[in-house]
């Protein structure tokens, strides 16, 4: 890795900076410093089926709050790294694009570097990532969401079932 570093040194999935070979976190993730300072990241506590961020005073995740105790969903929980806004929005937008794999695989270790514990703890038997359709496929030439969902099954030691819906 070393040597590869030499010739091909690491660069920021965002900005293409390069990394600080000094820093874990950067490297982990492939964002550098000033990128993820930026990067509209979700502090705890949060809500279990939006995954939206709960009042300071909640010091536990509640199973429902303000924004999504109504509706019904057909999920158990929602597990988010970060808000849909600033450099968090084009990430998630550029990742959807043809040379969008690298930021995809940046992602997929930035959401397992902020919520690997709580991933872990859901006990999870496989990994499935929603299809996308042929046509968008045709067009994107990259499955970003097949990209994610194999960074956290490797992580997670579980299976990847990529045809499964």
């Amino acid at each position: 890795r070393a040597t590869l570093d030499l010739i091909f040194p690491a660069t920021c999935a965002s900005c293409e900076a390069e990394l600080d070979p000094d820093d874990a976190l950067t490297r982990e993730i492939r964002i550098c410093r000033a990128c993820y300072d930026e990067l509209a990241l979700l502090e705890r506590p949060l809500c279990r089926r939006c995954g939206g961020p709960l009042p300071k005073s909640a010091t536990t995740p509640r199973e429902g709050c303000a924004r999504c105790e109504g509706p019904k969903l057909w999920f158990d929980e929602t597990c988010a790294a970060g808000l849909y806004e600033g450099l968090m929005r084009e990430l998630l937008l550029r990742m959807k694009q043809v040379h969008g794999v690298g930021i995809s695989l940046a992602m997929g270790s930035l959401l397992w570097h902020s919520r690997g514990d709580q991933l872990a703890a859901l006990d999870i038997d496989v990994v499935v990532p929603i299809p996308l359709h042929w046509r968008r496929r045709v067009v994107h030439r990259t499955n970003s969401a097949a990209v994610l969902a194999e960074v956290l099954a490797g992580h997670l030691n579980a299976p990847l079932s990529a045809g499964l819906l």
